[in-house]
């Protein structure tokens, strides 16, 4: 309580800068942010989707730089620690280094299962796969049929790997099908047993 500091950042301001010196790790008080990586012709990664509760800045852990940026998605109240202040932590709070230690296994399971995910799935299926990912993580369960963050062709196309070109293409699609509705950014679920169908689909 000593050493943390609280901090706001408006939507779509950025909170952490790839390549720029680690200087803590955050805890999202409240919001929704993307954390992503840079690539080539201005094409970002979304790397993964975080809410209220999680941490941010964890991958700086043992680094220099930052490896990754991340923004804002709404506006979002933080408790960021500095990063010295935060290896002492785990030093002499066993609880909290074993629950970091389950994080990332859970983060690295996560990414190996995407990477094979990205290479096996067609584009429908990453389209389908990126919509269920942003509503499972922003507004779990089928009570609440809207996704849960407004999110732009260009953020959808971040995630799935693909163009914002087919991203629109295949909202079109689904559209069409009945499994959503799109009010602007909003996006709603009509069939969302129908989405997950999509991507046990067979690639032919």
């Amino acid at each position: 309580n000593r050493k943390k500091v609280y901090e706001y950042f408006e939507k779509g301001q950025n909170i952490i800068i790839e390549k720029t010196f680690v200087h803590g790790v955050y805890f999202i008080l409240e919001g929704k942010v993307k954390v992503f990586k840079s690539g080539v012709n201005d094409k970002d990664q979304i790397l993964r989707l975080a809410k209220t509760g999680d941490i941010l800045g964890h991958r700086g852990i043992n680094q220099k730089k930052f490896p990754i940026s991340a923004t804002a998605l709404t506006e979002t109240h933080l408790c960021l620690i500095e990063m010295n202040d935060f290896l002492m932590l785990l030093k002499t709070n066993p609880g909290l280094t074993f629950q970091l230690m389950l994080f990332f296994a859970d983060q690295l399971n996560f990414s190996e299962t995407r990477v094979r995910d990205q290479a096996q799935f067609s584009v429908r299926q990453k389209v389908a796969d990126a919509l269920l990912k942003i509503k499972d993580v922003f507004n779990p369960g089928d009570e609440n049929p809207f996704i849960g963050a407004e999110f732009s062709r260009r953020d959808i196309s971040d995630l799935a790997g693909t163009t914002k070109e087919q991203v629109s293409k295949h909202f079109s699609d689904f559209i069409d099908e009945e499994l959503i509705e799109t009010y602007g950014k909003e996006i709603k679920f009509i069939n969302p047993q129908g989405i997950r169908k999509i991507i046990n689909e067979p690639n032919t």
